[in-house]
């Protein structure tokens, strides 16, 4: 039986989905078996647990920004898991509709927020599909260096970095060995 790990919203939501149609508790403890075949059980109360520590953290972050606890919730239920995904875009409007406080920016700060945009999909390669063929370009084995993630303060930056070197060995035959995968302060 192959055992795996899912994100906190993927088994919640298939949880949820599962229980819109099956009510009965001798169906539904079926469901749970045949899911705690796929994913053994402490990765799963794991992920619950997480699950909890989000909407936890979500919490204490938006507190001071929305007074209203019913709005709160409803906010926490949409980013914790009703979105189903982490890229789900929220843009001001959706944000203001939400409940949360916006300022709209000035031109000048959009101008920066837009060259910071910029600067992140020109680091983290955003436009470029991810291919190891592409990271050959054409020669049999090739060097590469990735920064994946970001982490930014006033006078730091950190990258998430997968650095290695990709090979064709054979044609069809794509090699990729990675030497570092991991945090680094970048230049």
């Amino acid at each position: 039986m192959g055992r795996g790990v899912a994100s906190p919203l993927s088994d919640r939501g298939y949880i949820e989905e599962v229980k819109k149609d099956v009510t009965d508790p001798t169906a539904l403890a079926t469901v749970w078996n045949q899911l705690s075949t796929q994913i053994h059980p402490l990765v799963l109360g794991q992920i619950f647990r997480l699950g909890g520590q989000i909407r936890s953290l979500a919490g204490d972050l938006i507190k001071a920004q929305v007074k209203d606890e019913k709005t709160r919730e409803e906010i926490i239920q949409l980013l914790s898991s009703d979105s189903g995904s982490h890229d789900y875009t929220i843009n001001r409007r959706k944000a203001a509709d939400m409940g949360l406080n916006i300022v709209k920016p000035t031109a000048d700060e959009y101008a920066i927020l837009r060259d910071i945009t910029k600067s992140y999909h020109s680091e983290l390669k955003t436009f470029e599909p991810y291919s190891l063929q592409g990271l050959l370009a054409g020669q049999p084995s090739q060097a590469y260096t990735l920064v994946r993630g970001l982490i930014e303060s006033t006078d730091s930056s950190y990258g998430y970095v997968s650095e290695g070197t990709v090979a064709e060995p054979q044609p069809g035959n794509i090699v990729d060995q990675k030497a570092f995968e991991g945090w680094r302060k970048l230049p």
